[in-house]
């Protein structure tokens, strides 16, 4: 008789230990965190973040970039939120520019609580403040990801890098990795 394996797991173990903040109360972050050998806790120190959804992937994404860490490149980020994963980039890719598209308005699941607008008018505010200092270097581009990505696909830009987060259904993935 076969030995059945166990079911995967949904997340990785270290997104189990995270604790959210409380809804609408930014996250200070200042905890020392070791990614795939590098330290990136200066990176996010006196930043402020709802939640960290981000963190559990630099160690793979130091491992994938390493190579590039001294090329100007050219990163497309689609889905910024509050500008964790976008700190990462600017900071562990040095001589990157990048351009950032998001509504800031969510999802529906970040729409569905009552206290839903006053939030989602600081996750944007949050994102300015947290990347002002790369401000020379971040292009935000405030719109829906596929008339975005259609209007920078007709001026032909193009990237080194994609990093798609923006909206969570398969379809829209789809639409963000073709149009990109």
């Amino acid at each position: 008789m076969p030995r059945s394996r166990p079911a995967p797991k949904s997340r990785p173990r270290s997104a189990a230990k995270r604790k959210p903040a409380r809804r609408g109360k930014a996250l200070r972050t200042s905890a020392s965190k070791r990614a795939g050998g590098v330290d990136t806790s200066a990176w996010f120190a006196g930043k402020s973040f709802s939640f960290d959804w981000t963190s559990w992937h630099f160690p793979n994404w130091i491992k994938l970039l390493e190579p590039y860490r001294g090329r100007s490149l050219r990163v497309l980020e689609i889905g910024s939120w509050e500008g964790r994963s976008a700190l990462f980039f600017l900071n562990h890719l040095p001589r990157a520019r990048l351009t950032c598209i998001d509504s800031f308005e969510g999802g529906k699941e970040h729409r569905a609580t009552p206290d839903s607008q006053a939030f989602l008018k600081r996750v944007e505010k949050w994102f300015d403040a947290n990347t002002a200092p790369f401000k020379k270097r971040v292009e935000k581009i405030k719109a829906h990801s596929a008339p975005a990505l259609a209007e920078l696909g007709i001026r032909r830009r193009q990237f080194d890098v994609a990093y798609i987060d923006g909206s969570h259904v398969a379809a829209d993935v789809y639409s963000d990795a073709v149009l990109t």
